[in-house]
């Protein structure tokens, strides 16, 4: 400005300005990986308060994130001081592959038979899966001839599952219906075959394991099938 004596004059002013630093979210893990089902939980420090979304859905207002997942997903995660300023990042969850172990329903084999027991579906071998059976084998396939308890073990990129299949190998025993029948005309004779272990068919299609046998006779077959043991016998009946 112009002072009394005409000539100028200057002045100064000062403003202090305050840059707050931005928030600094440091999660862990910073890697999540999780198998399928499975929980996964994070944990975030670097501001004062947080907020976890999927899409637009709030899931959590706290520094710690519990989650139960079925598939890959992407979490936005706020960061803010109490300052005022706000930073915003993503946090992926990714899920491992899911996969089933199938052995099957339990099995009757007959002795002397060989029952195989595999994993083919998916496979395994070629997911480079770690297998262990309770027999000690590693193989996706395994051959047994004696009865008992048989479980698998898959370790697939650190997911593990299990199966347990019962192999029950049956001894056949014998089996006979009786020599051939001579009967009178009019006279029956009963072939009585409800105490044989096993399921008992007729060739002619008569679905009862006793039954009577007249008048004109004839030839008759039977086939008893316990688990995959089959034995077969057949009667002449004359009259």
């Amino acid at each position: 400005y112009l002072g009394p004596n005409m000539y100028c004059k200057f002045g100064t002013d000062s403003t202090l300005i305050q840059v707050n630093p931005l928030p600094n979210p440091v999660i862990t893990p910073a890697i999540n990986s999780v198998c399928y089902g499975d929980s996964a939980f994070a944990s975030v420090s670097g501001a004062d308060s947080f907020e976890w979304k999927n899409g637009n859905t709030l899931v959590s207002t706290s520094p710690n994130l519990a989650v139960q997942e079925h598939q890959t997903t992407v979490y936005n995660l706020t960061s803010s001081t109490d300052s005022g300023c706000v930073t915003s990042s993503n946090y992926t969850v990714t899920v491992k592959q899911n996969f089933t172990v199938g052995l099957g329903p339990d099995r009757i084999a007959c002795f002397g038979d060989t029952l195989i027991l595999d994993l083919k579906q998916p496979d395994f071998v070629q997911l480079s899966a770690a297998m262990l059976w309770s027999n000690g084998s590693t193989d996706s396939t395994i051959k047994i001839t004696n009865s008992g308890t048989y479980v698998v073990t898959v370790n697939l990129n650190g997911c593990i599952k299990s199966d347990t299949l019962v192999a029950s190998f049956q001894q056949p025993g014998t089996f006979s219906i009786g020599p051939d029948q001579t009967i009178c005309s009019n006279d029956s004779f009963l072939i009585d075959l409800s105490g044989v272990n096993g399921t008992v068919t007729w060739t002619d299609g008569f679905s009862n394991p006793k039954r009577y046998i007249g008048d004109p006779g004839g030839i008759f077959g039977v086939v008893v099938q316990l688990g995959t043991c089959v034995l077969t016998d057949t009667i002449k009946i004359t009259s």
